[in-house]
């Protein structure tokens, strides 16, 4: 199980994500789906660990262990910056 609860996450002026909800429980498949930059990737990443919502929290489940991002993988198929981010603000961004 995967529950985000009241996710906001921005970078700079771009508004990605505000108060965003989304359970995802234990033996279910979910489709995420939309048009380009609609927060797809950007929701992965939150969900994967590779970036930190500025305000609300990801909880996963207990039988995922006590390190449950390091069973959850995200590879993008290409390098992906947003819009006039800087090298060293896409890393500042990585755990």
């Amino acid at each position: 199980m995967i529950k985000i609860k009241n996710i906001t996450f921005a970078f700079k002026n771009q508004k990605i994500f505000k108060d965003f909800n989304l359970e995802i429980r234990e033996e279910e498949t979910t489709l995420i789906t939309g048009i380009n930059g609609t927060g797809k990737t950007t929701l992965l990443r939150l969900m994967a660990g590779v970036l930190n919502p500025h305000q609300g929290e990801i909880e996963y489940s207990k039988e995922l262990g006590k390190n449950p991002k390091a069973k959850i993988g995200f590879i993008s198929d290409q390098m992906h910056l947003y819009e006039n981010m800087k090298l060293t603000e896409a890393m500042a961004c990585q755990i």
